[in-house]
This record gives structure tokens, C-alpha cells and sequence, in this order.
């Protein structure tokens, strides 16, 4: 049985937007351990897979555009940051519709990825962001 991923301030990047991404992605990864948990892992994985691939999409999006627009100097690292997680979650996509997935390694993937990258990567873009006025 793995731990839900709780919100805390380590995880807060103090951009309310992103912020608030950020709680919808630990909602979705928390999705799937809650299935895990219950054996229900074949009804929802496909779900959450599609759940998560559209909105960390949008989000990364979003993102990166502000990032670009306030000419943020680690963009291109952060952008190569979110190209691996996606390539990740494609990948997981593809062991699912192959019959193949592991929901566990899945969780524990987005787990680390998710609190790795935003109490690291995420949080270095604050202080630049709140310079330009983004809160």
C-alpha cells in the first residue's frame, strides 16, 4: 500500500495558478494509488492515464508560455524537465493499452517525479516569476 501524496507548504511554489496545477496533478496521481489500493487499478488506469496526459499538457503549457514571456533564463531545462515526464507518461499509455501496465511503478514514478520536480525545478522559477509581477 503506498501513501497518498499530501499537500504541504514544500510543495506550495507561491504562484497561485501554478499552485493550484499542482493540486489537480496530486489529486490525479492520488487517483491512482486510490485504485491501486482497491484492486481496481484495470477500470481506472486508463482514465487517470488520459486525465493526466491532457492536463499536465495544459499546464505545462501555460507554464512554459509565462516562462518565455518573462524570459525566464532555466526554460529550456524546465522544458526538457516536462518532455520527460510526458515521454514517461506516454510510455506508461502504451504498457496499459498493450495489457502491460504496472500501476505501482506508475505511482511511484509520479510521486517522486511530481514532488522532485516541484519542490525543485518548480521552485526555482518563484522568485524570477514574482520579479515580474506573477503571484
Amino acid at each position: 500500500m503506498q501513501d497518498r501524496i499530501a499537500w504541504d507548504e514544500s510543495i506550495r511554489v507561491g504562484v497561485a495558478e501554478f499552485d493550484e496545477a499542482h493540486r489537480t496533478l496530486i489529486g490525479i496521481a492520488n487517483e491512482l494509488i486510490a485504485a491501486s489500493e482497491a484492486n481496481q487499478q484495470d477500470g481506472v488506469v486508463g482514465a487517470v492515464l488520459e486525465g493526466l496526459i491532457e492536463y499536465t499538457e495544459s499546464h505545462f503549457q501555460r507554464e512554459e508560455a509565462l516562462m518565455e514571456q518573462t524570459r525566464y533564463p532555466e526554460l529550456e531545462e524546465h522544458r526538457r524537465q516536462h518532455r520527460l515526464l510526458m515521454n514517461q507518461v506516454y510510455l506508461f499509455k502504451s504498457q496499459f493499452i498493450a495489457g502491460e501496465v504496472d500501476a505501482n511503478a506508475m505511482v511511484r514514478f509520479l510521486r517522486d517525479w511530481i514532488l522532485t520536480h516541484i519542490q525543485d525545478h518548480d521552485r526555482r522559477y518563484s522568485p524570477h516569476l514574482h520579479a515580474h509581477g506573477i503571484s
